[in-house]
């Protein structure tokens, strides 16, 4: 990563509260782990193909979540 991009993501993380400095702490620590495990391969092109095949499929056949199913689910009931 370019030294000037890490420190622009040092300087946004440091007008964040102390609460949520944690939270990103703890999320970074927590994927330093599992990269650290070595348990992460990127997908090969044929996984991507079949991935996108998958969701095609299932977005023609109406199995799919809108945005307010995702981001409000409060106020969302899922029909899937």
């Amino acid at each position: 990563m370019a030294q000037e991009t890490l420190e622009s993501l040092i300087n946004v993380m440091l007008t964040l509260s102390l609460p949520e400095q944690e939270i990103v702490i703890e999320r970074l620590q927590n994927n330093v782990r599992i990269l650290s495990r070595g348990s992460v391969t990127p997908y090969t092109m044929e996984e991507i193909d079949a991935r996108l095949d998958e969701s095609e499929r299932q977005f023609e056949e109406g199995q799919y979540f809108t945005t307010d199913q995702v981001f409000h689910p409060e106020y969302t009931k899922v029909a899937i």
